[in-house]
């Protein structure tokens, strides 16, 4: 990736700031108009918050975070993550693809039984992250077409759909508790966990970027063994993909990129792939 000579100072910046930020991000949420963009599958248009650093001037590299299943946008869930990206010298862009998610016309409800079929289902959702894309890395937009994509839960799944996607400028993917989730007090029986590992394989196939993966013991939707081997299927495909995971956070493991105790626990491993 060419994203050291964006990070430089701002990573050692960061190691020194620790989590203490004086000056929080500017965010804005924009409706893109999606009516003359040319691509099959575009909605005709789309909600996005943008988070900037105060007073940035100039376009900057992108993070693009895919949200988890069922997150509220509005309520500013992602304002403290993203402090971290914007110190760094990122514009933020958030879609709010949960509008979709939340439809059970367009992804049918799951509740025991994990979907098949859901890492193929997440391809329509995929196509749609390259509306904001677009939009924020025109001529007139904040971004460059430089980026990153984040994915969280389910969002990470979206995220690696769409890194399979091949969009120009794309240069890496981070997944964060990424798998398929299921009630708390049912375990997935062993035909849905095969081929959740096959649709993990077909997917790193997919995926030629760097990858790094984060996931956090204590997770009561995805188990250590059952995260190593979707890893596993996946980085058969892709062998740039890293697999990194953390301690006990003390909390659902699950909320890793959420809980207020969790960025000392992503935010080393997110950095130093970001300046690889």
């Amino acid at each position: 990736m060419k994203f050291a000579s964006a990070l430089g100072a701002a990573v050692l910046l960061l190691a020194l700031a620790g989590s203490s930020h004086a000056v929080p991000p500017v965010s804005s949420t924009q409706k893109i108009d999606l009516g003359k963009l040319q691509g099959k599958g575009f909605p005709p248009s789309m909600k996005v918050t943008v988070y900037r650093a105060p007073g940035a001037g100039t376009r900057q590299p992108l993070v693009l975070i895919v949200p988890q299943y069922g997150s509220v946008i509005e309520d500013g869930w992602f304002a403290s993550q993203a402090d971290y990206f914007t110190d760094a010298g990122y514009v933020v862009a958030v879609p709010h693809l949960t509008d979709l998610y939340q439809d059970d016309r367009q992804m049918p409800a799951y509740v025991g039984r994990m979907r098949r079929d859901l890492v193929e289902d997440t391809t329509p959702y995929a196509v749609e992250l390259l509306a904001p894309l677009i939009a924020l890395t025109g001529p007139d937009g904040p971004a460059t077409p430089q980026h990153v994509v984040l994915g969280v839960g389910y969002g990470a799944i979206v995220a690696a759909n769409y890194a399979a996607l091949g969009p120009p400028g794309c240069e890496g993917l981070v997944m964060i508790s990424a798998g398929f989730g299921v009630r708390k007090d049912l375990q997935p029986e062993e035909d849905d966990m095969r081929d959740s590992v096959d649709a993990f394989g077909r997917l790193g196939h997919k995926v030629k970027l760097p990858s790094l993966w984060l996931n956090a013991a204590s997770n009561r939707r995805i188990s250590d063994q059952t995260a190593q081997q979707l890893f596993a299927a996946f980085h058969a495909g892709s062998p740039a993909a890293t697999l990194r995971v953390l301690p006990d956070l003390g909390v659902d493991g699950d909320w890793l990129f959420s809980v207020a105790t969790a960025p000392a626990a992503w935010q080393p491993e997110t950095g130093k792939f970001l300046a690889a």
